[in-house]
């Protein structure tokens, strides 16, 4: 798979895809700007707290002919699920800036959200409804950063930033929960996505008894057949590419195993201990999201070197979208 070398912009000045850039890189690239239809583009933060106990995700997208924000929590040790999602028939209210680690707002009735950048780190200050967040988020240099080609006018540009140090509280009505106990997880997503988008994709973290921080990113479907992928190790703060796609496999019981269609670089089960499904059905789209809480286990090679993972916490989203 190519690396691209220098940080490229994702497009040319009409909005097509460079392909120059179709490949990864570990910086984010430099220009995510699309010069398209505000109607064709879409974008989208989503921020994703994993600790032993808890897992609170958060999303704020522009989809171009609407914005949705939606919230997610989960209580590990008591099974408590808690969601909220709004949606805008228009994207006034939203402000996401085209670049990596940038700024993001909105303003609401009863719900607020301010995301800024300063030096090496990201401040979000979140209210919504009962929840209410206060964090910071400490970047590391080196992160995923995809370009995903399926045609000259359609292609998505992902930058997965994984096992990040955090502090910060999050309270859920009477109940706090102190985010240094979690890592955290972003995916930004810039892009001029075909009519219809199938997507899955998991991360999980742990420490070894090295004391090395481990992080997995894989995603599957929306990439098959591009000749590029997400998958990918991070050790410490070190980004590491495999080179195979994967698939996902369910079983009847909902176990999903992930394997490498190549060589043997990935062979990972997740079994699920919370699953939740989003389905939505409005005018000018429909989707369906399943998102998983559960346990990885088994190995990833990488090189010569053999990491395994022994019921490690992870999060799994399989996404459908017809936009």
């Amino acid at each position: 798979m190519r690396r691209v070398r220098d940080n490229k912009s994702i497009c040319d000045n009409n909005g097509f895809l460079n392909e120059y850039a179709i490949g990864w890189n570990d910086i984010p690239f430099k220009d995510c700007s699309i010069n398209q239809s505000f109607l064709k583009k879409k974008k989208w933060n989503q921020y994703v707290w994993i600790g032993k106990d808890f897992i609170f995700n958060f999303v704020i997208s522009d989809l171009g002919h609407c914005s949705i924000i939606h919230a997610d929590f989960y209580n590990l040790k008591d099974d408590i699920k808690i969601s909220k999602i709004y949606r805008h028939p228009i994207i006034k209210y939203i402000v996401i800036d085209d670049k990596i680690n940038s700024y993001a707002h909105y303003k609401g009735k009863r719900k607020f959200i301010n995301i800024l950048r300063s030096s090496g780190y990201l401040n979000l200050d979140l209210k919504i409804d009962n929840f209410d967040i206060t964090s910071t988020i400490y970047l590391d240099y080196e992160s995923l950063n995809i370009l995903i080609p399926w045609d000259i006018e359609h292609f998505h540009y992902t930058s997965k930033h994984m096992n990040l140090i955090t502090k910060g509280i999050l309270r859920i009505g009477n109940q706090k929960y102190d985010l240094s106990d979690s890592r955290c997880f972003i995916d930004y997503g810039r892009g001029v996505l075909k009519r219809q988008c199938d997507r899955e994709w998991l991360t999980s973290y742990f420490t070894n008894e090295k004391h090395e921080h481990i992080s997995i990113n894989l995603g599957s479907k929306y990439t098959d057949y591009t000749g590029v992928n997400e998958n990918a190790l991070k050790i410490d703060d070190k980004i590491y590419k495999f080179d195979s796609d994967v698939n996902f496999n369910y079983n009847d019981d909902g176990i999903i195993y992930i394997k490498s269609t190549r060589h043997d670089e990935v062979n990972l089960k997740f079994k699920p201990i919370i699953s939740d499904i989003k389905p939505d059905n409005i005018k000018v789209f429909k989707y369906n999201l399943k998102q998983m809480v559960g346990y990885l286990s088994g190995y990833v090679m990488y090189k010569d070197r053999k990491i395994n993972f022994n019921d490690e916490i992870g999060w799994c989203e399989n996404h459908f979208a017809k936009w």
